[in-house]
């Protein structure tokens, strides 16, 4: 850094005092993770149980500082000193532990503080980790301070901070050349998480995102940054525990049905039961309204559905087995209905008058639904503002593999559905499952997109899942009654919401 572009970076970076502490906080946390691998270059000393503990430190504030409820924007402040005409700029915890530092005179550098040994770091300051000054990430913190302060004063410093919240989603390095820091980091956190058993999974996606400018669920983060202090006290396994509650917890809220999920320990299976009927003659005629509809449709063979149509068998297996759901119901009848709206629109069934009178009697029939059952309106609006992702062809195979063991753990309603909606879901556009073995699902409308398919399955898959880890002692109950061992059980499972997450 020549003389000219130190004066010039000094200027920018003297900016910071302008502004808010939230702006503040966001561009030093930005100059923090760009800088993390420097934690595992000076910690060779440290096993990786340690290292693990002592990257949380500079992952924690970050991560906070990005986030926005109230409860956040008090855990960090970003300090300076001296009041008048900052030369020193810190990331700290509340009660003054430091965090980093950025010193722009008589000279700039900036120095990361993690506990590389035993001391505290208060008390021992030349053992936080220096970056150096010709670092091209502090070039990158004055070209972002200058981005979110320009024509930015006392008066409208909410301009400022609206502008550090773009820039959480913006590219850690703006494009420029990072020197290798973000391969870097990324290999340590790999490190990391391979040799602590998946503890850094979260940390890799929000790191990831970070780097490339699209963060992960702002949600997802906000209720991991609002761990409470005690959790992280217990370092990262305590952590990863409890990231992997919030996650599942996030599934069942996006992926909700009116029903319970239970163990039933006479069988050692999982099964579900609906809520509570209301208007159970309503029910009643909505079915038989379709019902009627479906067999002008079959009478003649030119409105293109026929008995082994898939839509034909979901709506008599509604109307025989589960009269008594109105979450499945209306969940069979929005799906057929979409079916079928996309088969006339493509022209791959015709606009007979049979056909639309059938859409038009699912449509209404949901819509009574929904009408009549609150929790079913809010569940299909839940849905509805969110876009669920495809299913990758990996993912149809776990599904697929996975399909076996939970035919054998579960019962009644729920291991139906398993294996009708996997058997579809895992199905390619010529109606035959991916995967090593054969389901017997009938030709697949590849049209459908396998919307309430895969909530069902995967509130499922995050119930189960959120049961054995509450009562991790039934596994082995299911362990007794199944071909599957119980680490098989958990892994597949795991796996399972692990999928459903990424979905959701």
């Amino acid at each position: 850094m020549n003389e000219l572009e130190s004066t010039e970076v000094q200027s920018a970076l003297r900016q910071l005092g302008w502004l808010s502490s939230y702006t503040r906080k966001v561009l030093l946390a930005r100059h923090l993770v760009r800088n993390l691998s420097l934690i595992g270059q000076n910690a060779v000393h440290s096993d990786i149980e340690e290292l693990a503990d002592i990257y949380l430190l500079g992952l924690r504030p970050a991560l906070q500082s990005f986030a926005g409820s109230e409860y956040i924007a008090n855990s960090y402040s970003a300090p300076y000193e001296p009041v008048d005409r900052p030369r020193h700029y810190y990331l700290s915890k509340k009660r003054g532990e430091r965090i980093l530092s950025v010193t722009i005179a008589p000279r700039i550098e900036s120095r990361l503080y993690f506990p590389l040994d035993d001391h505290e770091l208060d008390d021992h300051p030349s053992q936080g980790i220096k970056v150096q000054d010709r670092s091209k990430s502090i070039e990158v913190l004055a070209q972002e301070t200058r981005k979110v302060g320009r024509n930015v004063n006392l008066s409208n410093k909410e301009v400022a901070d609206q502008r550090s919240y773009e820039l959480t989603r913006t590219p850690l390095w703006q494009g420029l050349n990072d020197s290798g820091q973000l391969h870097d980091t990324l290999n340590q956190l790999s490190t990391i998480n391979e040799a602590t058993d998946g503890s850094f999974e979260f940390w890799i996606k929000w790191y990831q995102g970070l780097a490339t400018g699209v963060p992960v669920d702002s949600v997802l983060q906000e209720r991991v940054a609002s761990i409470p202090d005690r959790v992280w006290f217990w370092g990262h396994k305590a952590v990863a525990h409890e990231i992997s509650v919030i996650e599942l917890d996030l599934l069942a809220q996006r992926a909700p049905m009116a029903e319970t999920v239970r163990f039933n320990e006479s069988t050692n299976k999982f099964g579900a039961t609906p809520r509570i009927i209301e208007s159970p003659k309503l029910l009643s005629a909505t079915i038989s309204q379709v019902q009627d509809a479906l067999e002008d449709v079959l009478v003649d063979v030119s409105n293109g559905l026929n008995e082994r149509s898939r839509e034909t068998r979901v709506l008599h297996r509604t109307s025989t087995k589960y009269g008594n759901d109105p979450q499945r119901v209306e969940m069979d009848f929005t799906s057929v209905h979409a079916g079928l709206v996309r088969q006339i629109a493509v022209e791959d069934l015709p606009p007979s008058e049979a056909n639309l009178a059938l859409a038009r009697a699912l449509e209404e029939g949901a819509q009574a639904l929904r009408a009549t059952h609150q929790e079913i309106a809010d569940n299909r609006r839940i849905l509805e503002a969110q876009k669920i992702a495809e299913l990758s062809d990996k993912q149809k195979a776990e599904l697929a593999e996975a399909l076996p063991i939970l035919e054998e753990i579960s019962e009644g309603i729920v291991q139906d559905d398993f294996i009708e909606d996997i058997s579809f879901l895992t199905a390619d556009s010529d109606g035959l499952p991916v995967g090593a073995f054969t389901l017997g699902v009938a030709s697949r409308n590849p049209v459908l997109a396998g919307y309430d398919e895969k909530r069902r399955t995967f509130a499922r898959i995050a119930q189960i899942a959120i049961i054995l880890r509450k009562f991790p002692n039934l596994v082995h109950k299911i362990d007794g009654s199944t071909t599957y061992k119980a680490a098989r059980i958990l892994t597949t499972i795991g796996a399972l919401a692990t999928i459903g997450i990424a979905l959701f």
